[in-house]
C-alpha cells in the first residue's frame, strides 16, 4: 500500500498480480474482491487494512426535532411519539420508528466529518457498527437509548455491499496444473515403446487418454464468473446503500389544532398523582378517574360530592379574572 488513495492502491494491487511471475492465471488466486465503505478501513484521517474482522463503530449525531412542519408547539407533548419521531431506513424496505423522549442526552462524544471527537449536548447520537467481511455486516444501534448505553433491539442492518466478479479461463488453469502431468505421460509412453514394455506402454497410454479426456472437458466449460455480482449492486451505483434518517412530524395544519385541543383540555398522562392545579400561568384543566375523589375536606357531602364530579367531568381553573376564558393566552 502506498497511501495515496484507496483506489490507486486497489489498481496497483491488482497489476502486481496480473504481472505476477506466478505459474497459471495470476487472478485465480484471488479468493473475494468486496467493497466496503471508507471509514471501515480508516484509521484517524488516514486509512489501513485492520488485522482483524473485529467491528469498528462511529457515531451520527440526529438533532432533536424542535417544531412540526414548522409549527412550535406549546404543548411539548407534540414533541413525542406518535406526533413525531426519528424514522431510520436501510432503504431496502425495513425501518427502525425511534422515539425521541426515549434518548438520553448526557454529553455523548462522537466525532465530527474529520474523525476529531467532539461533546454534543443535544444530539441524538446514532452507533453505526461495522465489521470489514465479504459484503460488510452493518447495523445502525441507538446510543443511550430506552436505558440502554447500546440498545440493540432497537437496531437495524444495513443492506449488502456487491463483491466484484471476475473471470477465469477453465482450459487455460487446466492446462497450468497439468502440464506437467502431460508431459510424463508423453515420456513414459516414449520409454515404453523404446524398450518394447508392454506394461509401461499401456499405463501411460491409459493415463494420456485420461488426461485428454479431462482436457476436452475443460475446453468445453465456459470461462467462469466469479463474485457475486447480485448484491446491492444497484443501491451502491444509486448512491442509497446507506441509511436513511427522516425526522417525522405530523403536519402543521393538525399540529395546530390538536396544540390548541391539550391547551384547552390537556392530555392524559396516565399516573397516579396528585392533580396538578397549579402548575401553569393563566389556567390549568383536571380531570380526574371516575372512581376518584380530588381530596378530602371538612365540607357537606353533598357539596363536596358535587365537586369531584366536576374533576371527573374535567375542570378549567383559571388563576385570576383578568384572561378570563382567554385560551390565546402565553399559557407555560
Amino acid at each position: 500500500m502506498n497511501g495515496e488513495s484507496p483506489v490507486q492502491d486497489f489498481i496497483d494491487a491488482i497489476n502486481r498480480l496480473a504481472s505476477s511471475s506466478l505459474g497459471g492465471n495470476p487472478l485465480d488466486a484471488i479468493q473475494s474482491i468486496f467493497i466496503a465503505p471508507f471509514w471501515l478501513l480508516k484509521n484517524g484521517t488516514s486509512w489501513d487494512i485492520p488485522e482483524t474482522t473485529a467491528p469498528k463503530v462511529k457515531h451520527t449525531g440526529i438533532s432533536k426535532i424542535t417544531s412540526l412542519d414548522g409549527y412550535t408547539p406549546v404543548n411539548k407533548k407534540l414533541l413525542t411519539y406518535p406526533f413525531c419521531y426519528i424514522n431510520v431506513s436501510n432503504g431496502q424496505g425495513s425501518n427502525a420508528i425511534l422515539k425521541q423522549e426515549l434518548w438520553e442526552q448526557a454529553g455523548t462524544i462522537i466525532e465530527n466529518d474529520t474523525g476529531e471527537p467532539v461533546v454534543t449536548f443535544d444530539e441524538l447520537v446514532l452507533d453505526i457498527w461495522g465489521a470489514l467481511t465479504p459484503g460488510c455486516s452493518i447495523r445502525a444501534i441507538p446510543k443511550n437509548y430506552n436505558g440502554d448505553e447500546v440498545a440493540e433491539n432497537y437496531g437495524i442492518n444495513l443492506g449488502k455491499f456487491p463483491q466484484i466478479n471476475w473471470n477465469s479461463d477453465a482450459y487455460t488453469n487446466w492446462l497450468t496444473q497439468n502440464g506437467v502431468n502431460i508431459g510424463m505421460a508423453v515420456a513414459g509412453t516414449g520409454v515404453g515403446l523404446a524398450t518394447l514394455n508392454a506394461e509401461i506402454t499401456s499405463a501411460s497410454l491409459v493415463k494420456g487418454i485420461d488426461l485428454m479426456k479431462q482436457g476436452i472437458q475443460a475446453s468445453m466449460t465456459p470461462p467462469q464468473n466469479h463474485g457475486n455480482t447480485n448484491n446491492g449492486d444497484i443501491m451502491l451505483a444509486m448512491d442509497e446503500n446507506c441509511f436513511h434518517i427522516f425526522r417525522m412530524t405530523i403536519k402543521r395544519e393538525y399540529a395546530e389544532r390538536i396544540d390548541k385541543f391539550f391547551t384547552k383540555y390537556g392530555y392524559k398522562v396516565n399516573q397516579l398523582k396528585i392533580p396538578n392545579i397549579t402548575g401553569r400561568t393563566y389556567f390549568n384543566y383536571v380531570q380526574i378517574a371516575g372512581d376518584e375523589t380530588i381530596g378530602y375536606a371538612s365540607i357537606p357531602v353533598k357539596y363536596f360530592e358535587q365537586i369531584n364530579n366536576a374533576f371527573r367531568n374535567g375542570v378549567t381553573i383559571w388563576h385570576n379574572h383578568a384572561n378570563l376564558g382567554d385560551y390565546s393566552v402565553n399559557n407555560h
